[in-house]
């Protein structure tokens, strides 16, 4: 997301340099890439500083910003810390805490610091509604905050029967196969587990699942048991990091987020929906809304409701899921398009500009 809406931003004349806590990362070499300056403090995942911080101070010092944005919990709180008093400091905040407890332990400090860093904080901007009042509700300031939802290019991520084809044809994928995604990096929230378990319940032969994520790959022990366990070797695909999420979401019939808790706006439901591939997704965040009646939500951490929602997906017509994916697809242009998306964002940072001037 930040990464598309940087490039819109540019597009509409807004000039962005970026200051990242640590080094490296396949995102950082996309900024690099798309031509934007990219620096880093050099810290060590986990192991906040003193000295961090005021390096983070001498930068923002040398680049004398008009706003700064602060893009998820480290970097808000690190910035509300070292920003000096005068520069307009924007939070966005992506995460939702139905599970505060399954945090890490320094996460779980992050988000109970916020509050007492409210005085440094001009604006705050939640992915969904669900986060927001979450976070009201642990003492987030409810004054000077907005939702502002996840926007999708719509250019980008669209149905090609064409893609879809070579997809199916390179993973070995019959034309009848009722192809289910996942994608996300292995964990336990994710669910990966409990997706293979209501696959291997699911009384439909033709359904396979592809999986894609860092870590889902043939190396993870505990996933190829639960295959092995279900007898699913070969309806189970397991393709693990990859960067070519739109040539992949072509080849899927249903996309499937599973996850058990702390999702507040889920990016894939976006980009899937946006492929005209329909959604089932557990019941978090701002999850109903987004997939509205495009889709299934189900209870999270429920195997069996996931698995009656991927019957009942099996149950329909080719057509009939087209026809939702049809449905998910007008859903986001007319409620996350990017280019929208882009102007609420831009329309932040100038009004907290002008509040400074």
């Amino acid at each position: 997301m930040l990464f598309n809406l940087a490039l819109k931003l540019r597009d509409k004349g807004v000039e962005q340099e970026f200051l990242t806590l640590m080094p490296g990362g396949s995102l950082l070499s996309r900024f690099h890439e798309a031509g934007f300056s990219v620096g880093h403090i050099g810290m060590t995942q986990g192991v906040p500083s003193l000295g961090a911080l005021l390096k983070i101070r001498r930068q923002i010092l040398q680049r004398s910003p008009d706003v700064i944005f602060g893009w998820l919990y480290h970097s808000c709180v690190a910035a509300g810390l070292a920003a000096p008093r005068g520069v307009p400091l924007v939070w966005g905040i992506h995460h939702a805490l139905s599970k505060l407890s399954e945090e890490k332990l320094l996460t779980r400090l992050l988000i109970k610091a916020g509050p007492y860093l409210k005085r440094k904080v001009s604006h705050y901007v939640y992915v969904s509604r669900t986060s927001a009042q979450h976070h009201f509700a642990v003492g987030y300031p409810r004054q000077n905050a907005e939702v502002i939802p996840n926007g999708f290019d719509i250019d980008r991520f669209c149905r090609d029967e064409r893609l879809r084809a070579e997809v199916r044809t390179e993973l070995g994928i019959r034309e009848d196969q009722i192809v289910f995604g996942s994608a996300a990096r292995f964990n336990s929230n994710k669910n990966q587990v409990g997706l293979v378990e209501a696959l291997g319940g699911l009384s439909a032969p033709s359904a396979v699942l592809l999986m894609v994520g860092r870590e889902v790959d043939a190396n993870n022990a505990e996933l190829k048991r639960v295959i092995a366990a279900h007898g699913l070797k070969d309806r189970v695909i397991l393709l693990g990091e990859r960067s070519d999420m739109t040539w992949l979401m072509n080849g899927m019939d249903v996309y499937v987020s599973a996850s058990k808790w702390g999702e507040s706006f889920p990016l894939v439901l976006g980009e899937a929906m946006a492929t005209q591939v329909p959604c089932i997704s557990t019941d978090l965040g701002d999850c109903r809304d987004i997939v509205g009646d495009t889709g299934q939500v189900v209870r999270p951490d429920d195997v069996s409701a996931l698995r009656e929602a991927m019957a009942a997906m099996c149950a329909l017509t080719p057509e009939a899921r087209a026809e939702l994916g049809r449905k998910a697809r007008r859903r986001v242009e007319e409620n996350y398009n990017l280019d929208r998306i882009a102007d609420r964002y831009l329309e932040v940072c100038r009004e907290v500009a002008r509040k400074r001037a």
